[in-house]
């Protein structure tokens, strides 16, 4: 059995089944965001990805959802799920390795000055988009 806390009427709809859970003692996991849509023969389909893809269809847009509270259960009945932390490799910005560069050169006040005019050659042109 599952529970339910949600209410949104909407044909097709992105929701969160943060509160449904099954009814026993034990570490739950919540937060399973579903899909939940109309399909052409007049049932609903029920689709979750994380933390895993599930896929259940049924006449009405509750069975729909009982099948994959269902299905996820029995999937996940006997895995561990973990959030990872994984660092970054390198630099996190791709401009830091080079950011200060011109900072010392002797050509600095000319390409400041250069870019200066040629700012100022664009923003005074009417025709320049």
């Amino acid at each position: 059995m599952c529970l339910w806390l949600l209410n949104i009427p909407t044909v097709n709809s992105f929701m969160s089944i943060s509160q449904r859970v099954p009814r026993r003692s034990g570490p739950y996991i919540t937060g399973i965001s579903v899909i939940v849509e109309k399909v052409a023969d007049n049932g609903y389909q029920a689709t979750s990805y994380v933390p895993a893809h599930v896929v259940a269809q049924g006449r009405t847009r509750q069975e729909a959802l009982d099948r994959l509270c269902d299905q996820l259960r029995s999937r996940l009945s006997s895995v561990e799920v973990v959030t990872l932390s994984i660092p970054q490799l390198g630099d996190a910005h791709p401009w830091k390795a080079i950011a200060g560069f011109w900072r010392e050169s002797p050509d600095r006040a000319d390409i400041e000055r250069n870019l200066q005019e040629y700012r100022q050659q664009v923003d005074a042109d009417p025709e320049r988009l």
